[in-house]
C-alpha cells in the first residue's frame, strides 16, 4: 500500500502513518495541515473519523471542505458523528455537515433532516431540502408539503424542486396548489416538478397557467403539456398560438404536433378559424405532422386571399408529398404573388411528379429573378433531361442567388447526352458560365479529362477551384493528368493539382509531389507538402524534413504538420531544431507533432519548450510531455501551474493527471508555496488525480 509516496508493507505502518497525518492535521501550518487531509481521503479508513470531525470544526474553511469530502470518502462510519455536528453552533458546520450526509445517502439522516427544515438558519434549511430529496425517503413528504408554505421563497422553490426528485405522486396535489403561488420562480420548480410525475390530475391546472403574467411560466406549462400530451391540452394551446410572446407561440405549435392522431382534427377545422395567425400556425404543424388527411382542406387554402396562407398551404403540401397535390400545385404556379409561386416551385420539386416538368420550365419565363432561380433548382431535383438546355440559360446569370441554387442543377444526371450543354459553357465568354458548368460537370461524374484540365488553366480562380474539384470527384483517371499539371508553366496551375493529388491520394503522385517541393513558388511547395501528408507515405519523410528548412514559414509549419501525421522516428531530431524556429507557427506545430510521435527522447526539448514566449508553444508542450507521461516532466509541469495564461495551466493540470499518482508526492511539496494562486492550481490537480484513481 502507498501513503504520501510511501511503500507500506504492513498494518503497524499503515497505523503509524495514520497516526502520523492526525497529529499532521493539528499543525498550524495551513497547507501541511491540507496535506494530511487529502492523503486520508485517499485512506479511507474509518479510525480518522474523530480527527477529521475535529479538523470539521475548525475556523480554516478550505480545511472544512476537505474535511467533509474526506468523511464522505469513508461512508457510514462517519454518519453518526457527522449528525451530531447538526445541532454545532456554528451555521457552515451544520451546512457542510447535511451536504456531507446528503452525499453518503445514509437513511439514518431523515429524520434529523427533517428536523433541520426547522432551523433558524435560512441556509441550513435549504440545504437541508436539497438533502431529502437526494434520500427519496416518502416519509419526507409530509415535511417538504409544509416547506411549500414556508414565508421563504427559495425555501418554497427547493421544497418544489425535491418533491419531484422524490417521484412520489402524493405530492401531485400540493404541487397544483403550489402553481398559485405569488413567486414565478416557485411557481416554475412546480411545474417541471408536475412534468417528471407526468400525471393527468396536472392537466387542467397547467392549462390555467397558459394564462399566467409571466412568459416563462407560460412556456414551461407547454412544455409539461406537450410531455403530458392529453387531449384536452389542444383548444387552449390553440389559443396560444396567439401568443404575443414569439416563444411562448412557438412552443405551443410544438406541443400540438405532439399530441397528433388527437389534434389533428381541430387542427383541420382551424384551417377556417377567422384569427389568420391560428390558421397559419395550423397549417404549418399539419405540414409538420404530415398527415395525408390534410391534403384536400390545405388545397382549399391555396385559394385563400391572404398570401401567407397560400405560401403556408404550399409549403405543407409539399413536406407531406401526395400526388393529389401535383395539379392544384401546378395551377398555384400563376399565382400573382411572385413568394407563392416560389414556394409552390419548391413543393413540387419534393412531391417530385414529371407532370410538373412542363410547367416548372414554362417558370423559367417568370418576370421575377428569384422564381427563375427556385424553379430552376426544382427541375434539378426532379432530375428530367430536358431541363438541361434550359439550365445552361440561367448559368449565364449574374445574381448571386442564381449561382448558389444552380450549383444543384444536373446533379442526378447521368446520360451523357444532356452533358453536351455544359461541356459548350465551358467555353461561354461568361465567367460565371465557365465556373458553374465545371462544377456541375465534376457533379455528374463524367469522365471529361480534357475539358477539365483545360479548365483547371483558366484565368479565372473560381473557374480553376471548381475544376480541381471536378478532377477529385473523377478520381484515379485524373492523376496522370495533375501529375503533368504539376510542371505546367503557370503557378497557380501548379497549385490547384499539387492539392487535387492530395485530396485523391493515389500513391503515384508521392515522387512527383516531392520534386513539387522545389518549386520556386511557395504556395505550389506548401500545397505539394500538404497533399503528401494527405497520402501518408514514408518515401516523403526524407524529402519533408528537408522542407523544414525551407525559406517560407508555411512551408515549414505544413512540413512539421505533415512529419507528425506519418509519425517516422527519422523526423525527431529535425523537429527539435524546429523548436527553435524564429516562427512560433512552426514552432507549437513541432511540438504537437513530437507529441504525436512520442518518443521519450524528446522530453527534454520540450521541458525546454514549456518556457517558450509563446503561449501556444507552452500549450501544446505540456500536452506533448501528458501524452508521453515521463516523469521527469513532474517537476516542468509543477511549475508550469504558475503560468499566467489559464490555457497552459489548464493543460499542464492535464499532463500532470495523465502521469497520475508519481505526481502526488511532489504536488503535495508544492502546497507549501507562498503564492495562494499557485496552491490553488495545485490543490485543483490533486483533486483531479484523487478523483480520476477513485
Amino acid at each position: 500500500m502507498e501513503i504520501s509516496g510511501k511503500l507500506v508493507k504492513n498494518e503497524k505502518e499503515i497505523s503509524e502513518e495514520i497516526e502520523r497525518l492526525i497529529q499532521d492535521l493539528k499543525n498550524k501550518d495551513i497547507d501541511v495541515r491540507w496535506r494530511a487531509i487529502w492523503t486520508l481521503g485517499k485512506l479511507r479508513d474509518s479510525r480518522t473519523v474523530k480527527a477529521l470531525i475535529k479538523a470539521f470544526k475548525g475556523k480554516d474553511l478550505d480545511i472544512r471542505e476537505g474535511a467533509a469530502k474526506t468523511l464522505v470518502r469513508i461512508g457510514k462510519p462517519a454518519v453518526e458523528p457527522l449528525l451530531e455536528l447538526l445541532n454545532y453552533k456554528n451555521e457552515d458546520v451544520r451546512r457542510r455537515a447535511i451536504w456531507a450526509l446528503g452525499e453518503i445517502g445514509d437513511m439514518r439522516a431523515v429524520d434529523p433532516f427533517i428536523q433541520a427544515l426547522k432551523d433558524k438558519d435560512r441556509e441550513v434549511r435549504l440545504y437541508a431540502a436539497e438533502a431529502l430529496s437526494n434520500l427519496k425517503d416518502p416519509k419526507v413528504l409530509e415535511s417538504l408539503f409544509q416547506a411549500l408554505k414556508d414565508k421563504d421563497i427559495n425555501m418554497r422553490r427547493y421544497s418544489a424542486l425535491s418533491l419531484g426528485k422524490i417521484g412520489d405522486y402524493r405530492a401531485v396535489k400540493p404541487l397544483i396548489e403550489a402553481l398559485k403561488d405569488e413567486d414565478s420562480s416557485v411557481k416554475r420548480y412546480a411545474i417541471r416538478s408536475l412534468g417528471k410525475l407526468e400525471d393527468k390530475r396536472a392537466v387542467e391546472p397547467l392549462i390555467q397557467s397558459l394564462k399566467d403574467e409571466d412568459q416563462s411560466v407560460r412556456v414551461l406549462a407547454e412544455s409539461v403539456l406537450d410531455k403530458i400530451g392529453d387531449k384536452r391540452d389542444i383548444k387552449p394551446l390553440i389559443q396560444t398560438l396567439k401568443d404575443k410572446d414569439k416563444s411562448v407561440e412557438t412552443r405551443a405549435a410544438q406541443s400540438l404536433g405532439r399530441i397528433e392522431d388527437s389534434g389533428i382534427d381541430t387542427l383541420i377545422q382551424d384551417l377556417r378559424d377567422e384569427d389568420r395567425v391560428v390558421r397559419l400556425r395550423a397549417i404549418w404543424e399539419l405540414g409538420r405532422i404530415e398527415d395525408t388527411r390534410a391534403v384536400k382542406p390545405l388545397i382549399k387554402t391555396l385559394k385563400d386571399k391572404d398570401i401567407d396562407i397560400r405560401r403556408q398551404a404550399a409549403g405543407a403540401l409539399g413536406r407531406i408529398g401526395d400526388e393529389r397535390a401535383v395539379e392544384p400545385l401546378i395551377k398555384a404556379l400563376k399565382d400573382e404573388n411572385s413568394s407563392v409561386r416560389e414556394i409552390v416551385a419548391i413543393a413540387l420539386s419534393r412531391i417530385g411528379d414529371e407532370r410538373a416538368v412542363d410547367p416548372l420550365i414554362e417558370g423559367l419565363k417568370d418576370e421575377d429573378p428569384t422564381v427563375k432561380v427556385v424553379v430552376e433548382s426544382a427541375l434539378g431535383s426532379i432530375g428530367y433531361p430536358k431541363i438541361v438546355k434550359p439550365s445552361i440559360q440561367t448559368l449565364k446569370h449574374k445574381d448571386n442567388l442564381v449561382e448558389t441554387r444552380t450549383e444543384q442543377i444536373p446533379e442526378k444526371i447521368e446520360d451523357i447526352k444532356p452533358v453536351n450543354p455544359l461541356i459548350q459553357a465551358l467555353k461561354d465568354k461568361d465567367e460565371t458560365a465557365r465556373r458553374k458548368a465545371v462544377e456541375t460537370l465534376g457533379k455528374t461524374g463524367t469522365t471529361l479529362l480534357e475539358l477539365l484540365m483545360e479548365a483547371i488553366k483558366d484565368e479565372n480562380k473560381d473557374v480553376r477551384k471548381g475544376a480541381s474539384k471536378a478532377l477529385v470527384n473523377i478520381g484515379e483517371s485524373a492523376v496522370d493528368p495533375l501529375i503533368k499539371a504539376l510542371k505546367d508553366e503557370h503557378k497557380f496551375v501548379r497549385r490547384r493539382a499539387a492539392w487535387a493529388l492530395g485530396e485523391i491520394g493515389d500513391k503515384r503522385a508521392i515522387e512527383p509531389l516531392v520534386q513539387a517541393l522545389k518549386d520556386e513558388y511557395d504556395a505550389v511547395r506548401r500545397n505539394a507538402a500538404g497533399a503528401l501528408g494527405e497520402i501518408r507515405d514514408k518515401r516523403a519523410v526524407e524529402p519533408l524534413i528537408k522542407a523544414l528548412n525551407d525559406k517560407d514559414m508555411h512551408v515549414r509549419w505544413t512540413a512539421a504538420s505533415v512529419l507528425g501525421e506519418i509519425g517516422d522516428l527519422r523526423a525527431l531530431k529535425p523537429l527539435v531544431k524546429a523548436l527553435k524556429d524564429e516562427y512560433s507557427d512552426v514552432r507549437w506545430t513541432a511540438t504537437l507533432a513530437l507529441g504525436k510521435i512520442g518518443d521519450e527522447r524528446t522530453v527534454d526539448p520540450l521541458i525546454k519548450a514549456l518556457k517558450d514566449d509563446d503561449k501556444e508553444v507552452r500549450r501544446n508542450a505540456a500536452w506533448a510531455l501528458g501524452k508521453m507521461k515521463d516523469v521527469k516532466a513532474i517537476d516542468p509541469l509543477i511549475q508550469t501551474l504558475k503560468d499566467k495564461h489559464p490555457s497552459v495551466k489548464a493543460e499542464a493540470i492535464e499532463a500532470l493527471v495523465k502521469i497520475g499518482e508519481p505526481a502526488a508526492k511532489p504536488l503535495i511539496k508544492a502546497l507549501k508555496d507562498k503564492d495562494n494562486y499557485f496552491r490553488l492550481t495545485v490543490k485543483q490537480a490533486l483533486e483531479k488525480i484523487n478523483s480520476k484513481k477513485s
